[in-house]
């Protein structure tokens, strides 16, 4: 018997387990996802030089990120597990916490079981996107809020920044000490890491849930077991063919720590920061469409490796 008849055979006992043990495991199959509230906003140039440029556009992921999981298109049951656990996100808030937008996304499948919830907006948006009154309200106390009715928050570095945190006075520096406050044990990414490959081979890993379907994933700095696994495969797949190269190199986590410390204590003060639980974090992004490859640009720039 060859190995593919073995492996069928076996799975093929899965129907023969007992219903509560087969729910079991497809509650298990459920990702653990990092649920984009917003579209990252992305002002790169196609006409400028690779360096100013990064390794991908992040749409595609972040609606990727969106979908029903996986588990709840093989079988009854595990369809059944699936809508139980989870469901498309309700804009719906109190009045007091809500954040108008126009990158805002307004649908998207959460499991508030299982998921946590992540801020891509930064403050040196504002001057970008206050035109007609189109940005109202505080972005972080809308995350805040989703946060509280999930499995946790992160939000970018970038956030963390003086140069246009009082553009108008529009939201009080107090008021985002207020809501940072909320946010118990959130992660602050410090740096972003794309891999492109097939979601067939991601789902080999492993590192994008059991059945590939959680593309965007938050590794604490101190994980270090994690993040060599998810750094030699973004080597792995960075090939002679590689148009925009990404920076892979490593930072330690007391320097990454160290520099969130020190951002904090520049914009919030010793007093404000005493009551912060914030620690530092890589994302890890899946992007299936290999947009850093040739066949996938307009273009025909010398191909370049990761550095």
């Amino acid at each position: 018997m060859s190995g593919s008849d073995e492996q069928g055979q076996d799975f093929a006992q899965f129907s023969q387990l007992p219903t509560e043990l087969r729910l079991a495991i497809w509650l298990l199959c459920l990702p653990c996802r990092v649920v984009e509230i917003d579209q990252f906003h992305d002002h790169r140039d196609p006409f400028a030089v690779d360096e100013d440029r990064g390794p991908c556009k992040w749409e595609y992921t972040t609606k990727l990120n969106q979908r029903l999981p996986i588990a709840s298109q093989v079988c009854q049951e595990s369809r059944y597990i699936a809508l139980q656990a989870g469901k498309y996100y309700s804009s719906e808030v109190p009045p007091d916490v809500k954040w108008e937008y126009m990158m805002l996304t307004k649908r998207f499948w959460v499991d508030r079981t299982h998921d946590s919830i992540h801020l891509n907006w930064a403050p040196r948006l504002e001057p970008l996107y206050d035109f007609a009154c189109s940005l109202k309200g505080s972005a972080l106390g809308y995350l805040a809020y989703n946060a509280s009715q999930t499995q946790g928050a992160s939000f970018m570095f970038d956030y963390i920044q003086c140069k246009f945190d009082n553009y108008k006075k529009r939201i009080k520096m107090e008021d985002r000490l207020r809501a940072l406050r909320k946010l118990q044990n959130a992660a602050v990414v410090m740096r972003v890491v794309v891999i492109h490959m097939t979601l067939k081979d991601a789902r080999t890993t492993g590192l994008f849930g059991l059945l590939g379907d959680a593309p965007v994933q938050i590794v604490d700095v101190c994980d270090e077991k994690r993040q060599d696994a998810f750094h030699d495969l973004a080597r792995s797949n960075c090939g002679q063919f590689t148009t925009v190269a990404q920076d892979l190199k490593r930072v330690s986590p007391l320097s990454d720590q160290a520099a969130l410390k020190k951002r904090l204590l520049e914009i919030y003060s010793p007093d404000g920061t005493t009551k912060l639980s914030l620690y530092p974090a890589i994302m890890f992004r899946l992007c299936t469409r290999f947009c850093n490859q040739p066949f996938a640009r307009i273009d025909n720039r010398k191909p370049r490796g990761c550095v």
